[in-house]
């Protein structure tokens, strides 16, 4: 099961309580070419946004996408990033895929939302 954290409730007021959900260990899978890639990162979902969080790889990387229709989507918003990130995904059938266009370069990237270390 997800973890579901709280943030402070005297932080808060009554109608403004956050339920986070946490996905831990969740692997990113990304293909381009004949290159392929894995990283392991962390999904939280926080009311309607679902939020990547990937240290690996050319990281790090946070993208808070944000619900549009039935895809999410946003670019990374690291600090002091030099490379342009931007990524767009879909829940089809339990598997989350989309694109990741990193400085220029297209992805398709895919994860599934459990806790299980992979």
């Amino acid at each position: 099961m997800p973890e579901r954290d709280q943030v402070d409730e005297d932080d808060l007021d009554a109608d403004d309580k956050l339920e986070v959900t946490k996905f831990s260990y969740v692997r990113f899978c990304f293909f381009r070419n004949k290159e392929d890639t894995e990283l392991i990162g962390t999904v939280l979902l926080r009311n309607g946004d679902m939020i990547l969080d990937i240290p690996g790889g050319d990281g790090p990387y946070l993208i808070v996408g944000k619900l549009s229709g039935h895809v999410y989507g946003g670019p990374s918003e690291v600090r002091g990033r030099i490379k342009k990130v931007d990524a767009k995904w879909a829940d089809v059938e339990g598997e989350h895929v989309g694109t990741w266009v990193e400085d220029g370069y297209k992805y398709l990237f895919s994860f599934v939302l459990s806790n299980q270390r992979g």
